[in-house]
């Protein structure tokens, strides 16, 4: 088991600092739970954050990346226990979620306000900084007209993006969480560490999800012709994207269990490719799907515990 332990912690450290495979970062420690029980999943939790810590303190790691690190760990730590607490699909992955993205938020409220440090300001650098190099990167592909109503307006593009980060970071939290459990799952398949929680593909967000997001449609609207307030405006875009997330997920789950019901591993791997390289064009006919799932219940009639 302590081989297991090590190489989970090594590949965990590994994954972050390799930068591509940074979405997958929870998982390693996420398997050992699966795999080997509590015991060994929080002995490696502790030598990675050891580890992190240590590597801050000789220079490996800035504090930033320490606490993206620590961001993506939690999930992997979340996942892990609620799986051997047996908790059901809905509120495991709702708290590796909701309680990163909550802690992350605290830190920052109260890095920017209450110890008065320039975090907001350092971010609309790091996007301006960003803009600019993705200007000049792709400048021979734009047209200069393009390339110019883009400069003129960066300000308020960086603007724009610096407003909707809160939902920005849910929906990077929700798309980290997935894979870690789908790769997970696969992974430990043979354990059958996540057969009691049925059909995945058969969850379904609660409808309460549909009124939120009218609520934040005609909160909108009413900013853009009548009340004019930047809090306003940003507090119904962020929750407009985070509904959308949550559809583009439930959207997902329908594909999945029509995919999974056909049993044809070649239709897919392509229909699974077709959202992958097309995902800016099918990412919102996925989110239709979700949201017309709440009302058409797409596999009611096919309820099924398979796997």
């Amino acid at each position: 088991m302590l081989k297991h332990v090590l190489i989970a912690a090594v590949s965990t450290i590994f994954l972050f600092k390799s930068g591509f495979f940074v979405f997958v970062v929870p998982v390693p420690v996420f398997y050992i739970f699966a795999v080997h029980g509590r015991k060994a999943g929080r002995l490696t939790a502790a030598i990675v954050v050891a580890a992190a810590v240590l590597g801050t303190a000789f220079g490996l790691l800035t504090q930033q990346e320490l606490a993206y690190f620590g961001y993506l760990f939690l999930i992997g730590l979340i996942l892990g226990e609620g799986l051997v607490r047996r908790l059901a699909i809905m509120p495991m992955a709702s708290a590796a979620i909701f309680i990163p993205w909550i802690m992350a938020s605290g830190f920052f409220l109260a890095g920017q306000f209450g110890f008065n440090m320039p975090l907001i300001s350092n971010l609309r650098a790091y996007f301006a900084d960003t803009l600019n190099f993705v200007l000049d990167k792709q400048a021979a592909t734009i047209s200069n007209a393009q390339l110019a109503y883009i400069r003129d307006n960066a300000a308020q593009i960086v603007d724009f993006i610096v407003g909707i980060t809160p939902s920005t970071l849910m929906i990077f939290g929700m798309l980290v969480v997935s894979l870690a459990t789908l790769l997970t799952r696969s992974l430990s398949k043979k354990y059958g560490s996540f057969k009691y929680l049925g059909n995945v593909a058969m969850q379904r967000f609660p409808f309460w999800s549909v009124w939120v997001t009218i609520a934040c449609g005609v909160a909108y609207f009413s900013d853009a012709y009548y009340t004019h307030n930047i809090y306003i405006k940003f507090t119904a875009i962020n929750g407009l994207l985070i509904c959308a997330g949550l559809y583009f997920v439930q959207g997902c789950f329908v594909i999945s269990f029509w995919l999974y019901k056909g049993r044809s591993p070649f239709l897919r791997f392509l229909v699974y490719g077709i959202i992958v390289v097309f995902l800016q064009v099918v990412g919102f006919m996925i989110v239709a799907l979700g949201l017309s799932d709440q009302w058409l219940d797409f596999r009611k009639r096919h309820n099924t515990t398979a796997a």
